[in-house]
């Protein structure tokens, strides 16, 4: 039975993602409080792999990994971080993490993880044991290790560019040149989703489809399937003009609070190969970071009109209570631009507070 270590300092953090563990297969799973814990565990146990989070007390998770790396150069060891570490998260993969994973985790994506560095490590085992080709498969794994890490770079890259964005309109229309920049396509569009409509908003080599009814295309399905990425092969139906595709296609749903937003559709890829389960995790965790900004200006925008229609309730309250109290009036009027004014509020909302008092 493989023995997984998980390593979080939050208890509940660290408890959730030992089940988590227990539901993707037959595992040994035990936890430690934090990396002085953990390593003390390490010099008299053995363990298949280990889910260590990155921000910890006495000992982060980059201290950790290299001194876990030192008792045991062949364990694998895979990061745990939130969405907004990710820097910390490369970091780690250039001094040897095997993956990283980003709260909240997936059961699917842990369990494919923990797969792959199983298998990975049952072969370079069994080819050591046999006395053959194990060094070229370490060589191997470090390419494709390498080839991910320079994924993950350009991921965290064009997070922060998204992160730049101010609005809602300019996020959708950096869509699809931001994310041919992690995986490198010649066909990248976003449609929004209107009613039953799919409504263009940005993208490169489509033909121009403005609208698509989504009665009766993969994209009903998804929607009522909720399912977050569909894969279709070459020589699948394209869902746009019916024909047979010529290379394989991703589509991607945006969701916002819970409810689709759109879908990026992306086409054939540059190498010509069909897209792999590593690029689409790196793209669903991007999305994710896309999700959280567009949820974070809505959530400003509200709060915003909220406020502002307070405001106005407060001014018309004091001015209709006494025909006296007009000075009292201009004071409120003049703490809501200033306050209007501290929250970047567009010049309109500020003339209508000006009026209005």
């Amino acid at each position: 039975m493989p023995r997984v270590l998980v390593v979080d300092d939050d208890p509940i953090s660290r408890d959730v993602i030992a089940q988590i563990v227990g539901a993707c297969g037959d595992f040994s799973v035990q936890t430690a409080e934090d990396g002085v814990d953990a390593l003390d565990k390490l010099s008299f146990e053995h363990f298949d792999v280990i889910l260590s989070d990155i921000k910890m007390p006495r000992m982060d998770g980059i201290e950790f990994l290299k001194r876990a790396k030192e008792l045991d150069p062949t364990v694998p060891v895979v990061m745990v971080t939130a969405l907004n570490q990710i820097e910390p998260a490369v970091e780690s993969m250039r001094m040897g993490a095997s993956d990283f994973l980003t709260k909240p985790l997936r059961i699917s994506d842990v369990k494919n993880v923990l797969d792959r560095l199983l298998a990975e490590k049952a072969l370079i085992d069994s080819l050591k044991v046999r006395g053959n080709g194990g060094d070229s498969l370490v060589k191997l794994l470090n390419t494709e290790l390498f080839k991910k890490l320079s994924m993950v770079n350009m991921l965290f890259q064009v997070s922060t560019e998204i992160e730049r964005q101010s609005d809602t309109v300019n996020i959708v229309k950096a869509l699809p040149e931001t994310v041919i920049k992690v995986i490198p396509v010649r066909k990248a569009g976003f449609w929004g989703l209107v009613d039953d409509l799919l409504i263009f908003e940005a993208g490169m080599g489509f033909d121009l489809i403005d609208k698509l009814p989504i009665k009766g295309t993969v994209f009903e399905r998804m929607l009522q399937d909720r399912r977050m990425f569909y894969v279709l092969e070459q020589n699948d139906s394209d869902p746009f003009t019916g024909i047979p595709l010529q290379s394989g296609m991703l589509i991607m749903t945006l969701m916002i609070y819970d409810s689709v937003f759109g879908f990026l559709v992306l086409a054939d890829k540059k190498d010509g190969t069909r897209f792999f389960d590593d690029e689409i995790s790196l793209l669903r965790e991007f999305l994710n970071k896309v999700t959280m900004k567009l949820e974070n200006i809505t959530l400003y925008d509200i709060t915003n009109q909220h406020l502002v229609n307070i405001l106005k309730t407060l001014v018309l309250t004091i001015q209709a209570r006494d025909s006296y109290t007009k000075r009292h009036s201009e004071r409120v009027t003049e703490i809501a631009l200033e306050i209007a004014e501290e929250m970047g509020t567009p010049q309109e909302v500020k003339d209508a507070l000006a009026f209005g008092g």
